[in-house]
């Protein structure tokens, strides 16, 4: 393994200059000593230039008020780090940075060591002891990516997003140009640590453990593909041992090598499986991969690895009877995958690793069994994937390209390729990891994103590039080449967006009443974006929101003049649009969540504690509705990932946790909608000549469930209804409900606008649900009254 010399995390010293200012400059900088009289920054790294102007005093807090559109001023900025380091001494000495944002090129000393061009991969740079002297000094400076991307044009069919037009070419996580859940952050930085290590001449410079078979307390099969730096000596001196444990299961298996690349058979008596959560334990196993010469050890790696096996079942389309499919199979065992995108946890990357732990806490107590890694973010950091590995949350992970046709070039082949590999080599060996995906939503950039509707199947990124990478460095998982994938058939049979007949598809749409009729007529069996806007409380929106915008969250101008809702510019820019233009393309979501409110409620409160309250009623029924009619109809529909759990940065959004870790009341509607042993209402139906509604057990447990439930109507929500509310006991009964399945309890007759309780006993615990029965108008007072009377208010002023 490599040995740490030096960390190289801590203070710095940051240097800044304006594009023009460097271009006129006669020496280019290569260390301290060359720059002229310019600002100094005293800065830390992990870091980012747009926090750090803040730290330093430049500019306003950027998640306040309008203060995130000042950082445009510093597009065309080129930074120069550097500080000191002492003598370090070592057979092979190597810069690593784990994520350099983007361009930079590295001095040692006043010499060049070398440069790197991708934020989203680790780079590991040689430098030679000669370059090395008692006292050091390191000097980096960044270029600007919006200068560089001035010399890559794209091709005429490329598309993309509008923030998202000059990056194409760059690769930077897409949603950093500014997007309809991240604000646009165009500075560079050292956004994760670098240390300075030395490497052994005989080193195990690679391992991938996969599994070919998988039986659960038998007879596992492993396979070690490794390869090896030897500087010398023949073969017959080298072998190759790997051994591992998980409770009372062990394996032990060693070789001698016959060059640096070849595999290992491992046989693993009394196997323990890795499964996600709700189907069985995630086992790991402690491994530890040995290089020996002679006998001796020169050199281990050490890692933990699951012994599963998946299958992605698919077809392209289905129908409305269920013809078709989209299911994932691990060790044998069918899943339903219940979970949430996982996009940017913070603006400024480089804090993304100190908001990681409390936001997995949140992701594992609101039931999710899985996520999806959204292909605009970075790739997450090894922490989160061993919490995945650790805890049973499969990751379906996506490649970083979102929302837009990609140069269809071979530079872009050979820049993508690279990330792809490197990519992919660090993360394979985790269990959690059960798909690859080619991008988000290019597909459909390929269908609308130009004017002309492009066929998808010629994208030679995910139809040729990437999948040549994966058969060769890891064909242990599927992999789907676009989010939503539209291969041959699914473009002849008109492409998705919810209503068309892809089998997985994103269900956004008109963003209308959630039970409307875009979301009903919904035939895909799997849905890997759904979301529905929700307001923060008053108490997060003040931290953001300035106090003379926070209450008139419209435009009262625009109101005035032409009698519609429209945002003020601080509530538009956290909505979250890059520019404070009414007209500017992400500048609808305000006002897009106000016409919910108004769709459910009958009008929009003024008063500001009333608004957000009504919002969350609107996003939590909503998000309640989704998960339950994809769960309560399984295997029909086999999974659902929704939109989304935590914001990255203060706005208002679909999340469902804000930036403060203030939950919102869709929080806790999901985290009792996805429980493991859950009772929940279908739509109401025609039953022997009436009207009723279908109550239903879901068991995603793998034993059955002996539960005793009952049903009580709390009172009815119509504006006109009259005042009759209580906690009337309507149905109840005892059932078994079958492992891994979805059946029907009872059948309970239908009042419109009814608010419903269920409750059920299982295990020796009581659990709760909530059903809100019928179509809109409700009375917004009449619904927090039902709600007090459950127990279950949990909106937080």
């Amino acid at each position: 393994m490599d040995k740490i010399l030096f960390d190289l995390d801590g203070e710095w010293t940051l240097s800044y200059m304006s594009d023009r200012e460097y271009a006129s400059l006669k020496r280019k900088p290569q260390c301290e000593a060359d720059l002229p009289p310019t600002e100094k920054l005293s800065v830390k790294v992990p870091g980012i230039f747009g926090e750090d102007l803040y730290l330093n005093g430049k500019t306003g807090d950027p998640y306040y008020s309008l203060n995130i559109l000042d950082l445009q001023n510093y597009e065309d900025t080129h930074l120069f780090y550097y500080r000191r380091f002492p003598a370090v001494t070592g057979k092979k000495i190597f810069l690593r940075f784990e994520g350099i944002d983007t361009f930079a090129a590295v001095f040692i000393n006043g010499s060049f060591v070398a440069t790197t061009d991708n934020m989203l991969i680790p780079f590991e740079l040689y430098v030679p002891n000669s370059a090395l002297k008692e006292d050091n000094e390191i000097f980096i400076h960044i270029v600007p990516a919006s200068v560089v991307s001035r010399l890559r044009p794209t091709p005429a069919n490329s598309a993309s997003l509008e923030y998202l037009a000059d990056m194409l070419y760059i690769r930077r996580a897409p949603s950093l140009c500014g997007w309809d859940i991240m604000p646009r952050i165009p500075t560079g930085g050292i956004w994760r640590s670098a240390y300075i290590v030395s490497k052994t001449d005989d080193a195990i410079a690679d391992a991938f453990i996969y599994t070919v078979k998988a039986v659960d307390n038998g007879d596992s099969l492993l396979y070690l593909r490794y390869t090896l730096n030897i500087a010398n000596g023949g073969w017959k001196d080298y072998s190759i041992r790997a051994e591992g444990e998980c409770e009372d299961s062990r394996f032990y298996a060693e070789n001698r090598i016959y060059g640096v690349c070849g595999s290992l058979k491992i046989h693993v008596p009394r196997s323990k499986l890795w499964y996600p959560k709700n189907y069985g334990k995630p086992s790991l196993y402690d491994v530890k991969i040995t290089l020996c010469k002679n006998g001796e050890p020169v050199d281990e790696y050490k890692t933990r690895a699951g012994i599963r096996t998946v299958r992605l079942d698919r077809t392209s389309t289905t129908d409305k009877d269920g013809n078709g499919e989209f299911r994932f199979v691990i060790n044998g065992k069918k899943i339903f995958y219940l979970g949430t995108n996982w996009v940017p946890l913070d603006a400024f990357h480089c804090n993304d690793i100190k908001r990681l732990d409390r936001a997995f806490e949140l992701l594992l107590d609101s039931g999710c069994n899985g996520v999806r890694c959204w292909g605009g973010n970075v790739y997450e950091s090894d922490r989160f994937f061993d919490l995945c590995d650790e805890y049973g949350i499969m990751v379906w992970q996506d490649f970083a390209m979102a929302c837009g046709v990609y140069p269809q070039e071979q530079d872009f082949y050979e820049m993508i390729s690279v990330e792809v590999r490197a990519t992919v080599k660090r993360l394979r060996n985790h269990a959690s990891i059960v798909l690859w995906a080619g991008d988000n939503e290019c597909d459909y950039s390929y269908m609308y994103g130009s004017g002309v509707t492009l066929d998808p199947n010629g994208n030679v990124i995910t139809r040729r590039v990437i999948p040549e990478i994966l058969n060769a460095e890891d064909f242990s998982r599927p992999y789907l080449p676009s989010s939503p994938y539209i291969d041959k058939e699914g473009f002849e049979s008109g492409g998705g967006d919810g209503c068309g007949a892809l089998s997985e598809d994103h269900i956004w749409g008109p963003r209308d009443y959630y039970k409307g009729k875009y979301y009903k007529s919904t035939v895909c069996h799997f849905a890997s974006e759904i979301g529905y806007h929700g307001c923060p409380s008053p108490s997060s929106l003040s931290k953001f929101i300035s106090e003379e915008n926070l209450y008139h969250w419209y435009d009262e101008k625009i109101l005035q003049n032409e009698g519609r809702y429209t945002s003020n510019a601080e509530w538009r820019v956290h909505g979250a649009s890059p520019e404070i233009s009414e007209n500017a393309p992400f500048a609808y979501r305000t006002a897009l969540m106000v016409n919910q409110i108004k769709t459910l409620f009958g009008g929009v409160p003024e008063d500001l504690t009333d608004f957000t309250f009504a919002s969350q009623i609107s996003q939590a029924e909503a998000m309640k509705f989704f998960i339950e009619r994809f769960r309560l109809s399984k295997w029909r529909r086999t999974g659902i990932i929704w939109w989304n759990l935590i914001d990255g940065w203060p706005q208002i959004s679909d999340a469902v946790v804000d930036y403060y870790y203030g939950k919102k009341l869709a929080y806790h509607y999901i985290r009792r909608a996805q429980q493991p042993v859950c009772f929940m209402f279908d739509e109401p139906e025609e039953c022997e000549g009436k009207t009723c509604v279908r109550l239903c057990g879901v068991n995603d447990l793998q034993k059955d469930a002996d539960c005793e439930y009952r049903v009580y109507r709390i009172g009815v929500l119509s504006p006109d209804a009259p005042e009759d509310f209580g906690k009337i006991k309507i149905a109840n009964g005892v059932i078994t409900l079958k492992n891994n399945e979805s059946v029907t309890a009872a059948y309970v007759d239908f009042t419109d606008h009814a608010f419903y309780l269920i409750e059920w006993e299982y295990g020796g615990e009581t659990y709760r649900n909530t059903y809100l029965c019928g179509d809109p108008v409700i009375s917004l007072e009449k619904y927090k009254k039902a709600l007090d009377i459950t127990g279950m208010n949990d909106f937080s002023e």
